[in-house]
């Protein structure tokens, strides 16, 4: 009685800590990628690095807001986001979301920059983008 106990309190941690967010050490994070990601944002503070496919997604906080981007593994910036208020998206956006997602929760929402400066909007509805 007492080993299956033990057993499942193991068990537990282990998925407990599995469905934590795996941040990345900095130094498994090639050095380009960090250099062009410090020239791009140096004013970044508390930067998390995650492994995205094959990119590098990092999230840090500058000038007081929650941002992230996506570099690949040549330091190439991909994409970068900002959260956002609800009340910040374009005035077409929410309407659809209303209309199609009724009695949903938006939960985050956020502006998503391309490297060519093309500019997409994402809504997180009850675990969904």
């Amino acid at each position: 009685m007492k080993a299956s106990i033990v057993t499942l309190f193991a068990i537990l941690i282990s998925t407990f800590a599995m469905a934590q967010e795996q941040y990345l050490s900095p130094k498994d994070v090639p050095g380009i990628v960090k250099s062009t990601f410090l020239i791009k944002f140096p004013d970044a503070i508390n930067p998390k690095w995650e492994k995205e496919n094959d990119n590098y997604e990092v999230t840090f906080t500058n000038d007081k807001e929650v941002q992230s981007a996506i570099l690949d593994s040549s330091g190439n910036l991909i994409q970068t986001e900002v959260k956002i208020t609800k009340d910040q998206l374009p005035h077409s956006i929410l309407p659809y979301v209303k209309v199609n997602y009724r009695r949903k929760k938006i939960r985050e929402v956020a502006k998503i920059t391309d490297v060519n400066g093309k500019v997409f909007f994402e809504v997180e509805i009850y675990k969904k983008d």
